[in-house]
């Protein structure tokens, strides 16, 4: 199941949308008709899924919020809703990363086929992404470690250990076996392995990496 969001002025279309999700198998659905009201959800909720209305109360505020969206959730996936598509409209959203648009007035069953592809795309997207604590997850499709939805810029090696650490199935990985994962070098300094886990542990926000003395490296859940 995926987190949903509406944000839709027009009550009728909204609980439309909503009805359609619905029918596809989803139940966690928000429905929101402001630009304010999204922004104050958005700030304390994660939504998989936002269907955006491009004019909010006339305006184009519901690029404001894609716009949100795209730095402070950039995994979100948006779909606009507009009833116009003239040049002014894709120019304001050609910046915008979003996964596809609705055009006022639509059909139901094209509706229902559209929601069906997203949701699983959603359904891909979270296959490729581990839930490494409360934090951090890390995804291996792209290998990337993200903190809170942001990414940390990893070098090589620390790259290479955080997939070590999230791809093994043990608590605790020994030393050994980092050293010659990372550096295939039985012969390794002990200082040099310290040392990048010093510094991995010093670049990130909060301590994802604990050591067992005389035993081996474990994450933090």
């Amino acid at each position: 199941m995926h987190n949903i969001l509406i944000v839709e002025d027009e009550s009728i279309i909204a609980i439309e949308l909503k009805k359609i999700l619905q029918n596809i198998g989803q139940s966690k659905i928000e429905r929101l008709n402001t630009k304010s009201s999204a922004l104050k959800y958005l700030q304390n909720n994660q939504a998989d899924l936002v269907l955006l209305d491009i004019n909010l109360e006339g305006k184009f505020e519901g690029i404001d919020i894609a716009k949100y969206l795209q730095v402070n959730h950039p995994n979100t996936s948006i779909i606009f809703i507009t009833a116009y598509a003239d040049t002014s409209i894709l120019e304001a959203i050609s910046e915008i990363k979003f996964s596809s648009y609705i055009l006022k007035p639509f059909r139901r069953e094209e509706l229902e086929a559209l929601f069906k592809i997203e949701i699983l795309k959603l359904e891909q997207k979270r296959s490729t992404t581990l839930q490494l604590n409360n934090d951090y997850t890390f995804d291996t499709l792209k290998s990337i470690l993200l903190f809170q939805k942001q990414e940390i810029k990893l070098t090589k090696n620390e790259l290479h250990f955080i997939k070590l650490m999230s791809s093994s199935k043990q608590k605790i990985i020994p030393f050994e076996t980092v050293e010659q994962e990372i550096w295939q070098d039985n012969n390794v300094s002990q200082n040099t392995r310290r040392n990048l886990i010093y510094k991995l542990n010093k670049k990130l926000p909060s301590t994802l990496i604990q050591t067992h003395t005389s035993l081996g490296y474990s994450i933090i859940k």
